[in-house]
């Protein structure tokens, strides 16, 4: 190779390794400008962890009298964050004095203080219910309960978890 060739080949190397290096500045200075992505998913009752609904179905259902959690999980972490959950339920009783059971949040097992919400139906069928919450810390396991009181069959639809910020 002459020695014209050879510079040009170191040229063309150089001009790689600027224009690669340049793009990879862009590409760090692209994600630290990047928003974060937020959670949001939603979960079916049957994809949800029961003490006494059965099992296999969809909606998670707790049968007149059996009291206990019909579901626990998804035993997500989450990030600090403001989030929202917002539960789809359905029960056969309904009214502001009628209490079917609660929800409420808890972390690696243990229940978050002041976190329990009553579940009051204002009408026969599907119910939706929303509670917003904020952690400061990490939250390494994530549960939102949903705790029958055997006053009435209660069925879980689903729950969706967001994160408003």
């Amino acid at each position: 190779m002459s020695v014209k060739n050879k510079r040009n080949v170191s040229i063309f190397l150089i001009a790689c390794l600027q224009f690669l290096s340049l793009g990879a500045l862009n590409l760090t200075a692209a994600k630290a400008n990047a928003k974060p992505t937020l959670y949001n998913k939603c979960f079916m009752g049957s994809q949800l962890g029961t003490g006494i609904g059965k099992v296999k179905t969809n909606p998670r259902i707790a049968k007149l009298g059996s009291a206990g959690y019909l579901t626990t999980g998804p035993y997500i972490p989450l990030e600090a964050g403001t989030y929202k959950v917002q539960l789809s339920y359905s029960s056969q009783f309904s009214g502001s004095s009628v209490n079917v059971g609660f929800v409420d949040r808890a972390s690696n097992f243990r229940t978050i203080q002041g976190s329990s919400v009553p579940l009051s139906p204002q009408k026969a069928g599907v119910s939706n219910i929303s509670v917003k919450f904020t952690t400061s810390r990490l939250l390494p396991a994530f549960e939102f309960r949903v705790f029958a009181n055997g006053k009435s069959e209660l069925q879980v639809n689903s729950i969706c978890i967001t994160q408003t910020n």
